[in-house]
């Protein structure tokens, strides 16, 4: 809903849900704004059917379920497919901290991959993690735009100590692959 209303005259807005009733629920939200189009498909699926776009630019949000066990090897896959497509693009990979789906072997396979410049930004709220509980979060960027730090960096300081539950919880800002 944000994104749709930042869009530009010349730009435009693709979402892809899996789930029929929260895209109709999007198609609600944001259908009538123009320049969106919100179809119910398999967000890995559609990379291949998005990418690479007539602008030949894009920002692509991935935002897992984490439902599956496999699903950082699909995220990765994934990540791979829409910077083969499209290497400039900005590929924003939205991911849990939990004990369930561990994030640092798909963290440590995008630093090995160095596929492009990427910046990890992750965010706890509690210092141990525990079983059934999202522990925090963590956003990985391939292409950030230029000093998107300086921007994340004071707003994650700012937000930390409002959100997290327990002192000592931890806060990373770092480049996996430089720019």
């Amino acid at each position: 809903v944000f994104a749709a209303g930042w869009l530009r005259e010349k730009d435009r807005l693709v979402a892809i849900e899996m789930l029929g009733e929260e895209a109709a629920a999007l198609r609600k939200e944001i259908g009538a704004r123009g320049r969106t189009l919100v179809q119910v498909h398999d967000g890995y699926g559609a990379l291949k059917s998005f990418l690479p776009p007539p602008e030949r630019r894009a920002l692509v949000l991935v935002d897992p379920p984490f439902e599956a066990l496999d699903e950082f090897a699909r995220v990765e896959e994934g990540v791979h497919e829409a910077i083969r497509r499209l290497p400039a693009a900005v590929v924003c990979v939205w991911y849990p901290l939990t004990v369930r789906s561990p994030a640092a072997g798909f963290i440590e396979a995008m630093r090995v991959a160095r596929l492009a410049p990427t910046l990890n930004a992750n965010f706890a709220v509690h210092v141990e993690e525990a079983p059934g509980r999202l522990n925090g979060c963590g956003m990985l960027i391939l292409n950030p735009p230029w000093q998107i730090e300086k921007e994340i960096g004071p707003a994650l300081g700012f937000l930390h100590p409002i959100l997290a539950r327990e002192s000592g919880a931890n806060l990373g800002l770092d480049w996996l692959v430089p720019e």
